[in-house]
């Protein structure tokens, strides 16, 4: 619990520069805060309530701007990690994998 207060403060302490929507912000603490799915943008769209198409925009945007870290393995259905900061990524999802 504590871990995750922590790099939710690291976070937007590291990004306070980078403009991000009100949407995005949500979603974003969303994760932070410990929802335990897949950063995707199936997921983003469930959480934020928006077309898929709406969340691959979000999605390619926080990339775009060093926030949301595409993970290796997958070419279809890419997850994410946050960056937390220059030397830490949040990978949100089931912790048994």
């Amino acid at each position: 619990m504590l871990s995750s207060i922590l790099d939710k403060s690291i976070f937007w302490q590291t990004h306070s520069q980078v403009v991000v929507s009100d949407r995005q912000k949500t979603v974003l603490n969303i994760y932070l805060d410990g929802y335990c799915g897949k950063l995707n943008v199936k997921n983003w769209a469930k959480q934020a309530k928006v077309s898929d198409d709406t969340a691959g925009r979000d999605v390619k945007d926080l990339t775009e701007k060093g926030i949301l870290v595409p993970q290796p393995g997958r070419v279809r259905d890419v997850s994410y990690g946050i960056s937390i900061s220059a030397d830490r990524t949040l990978v949100p999802g089931p912790k048994d994998e």
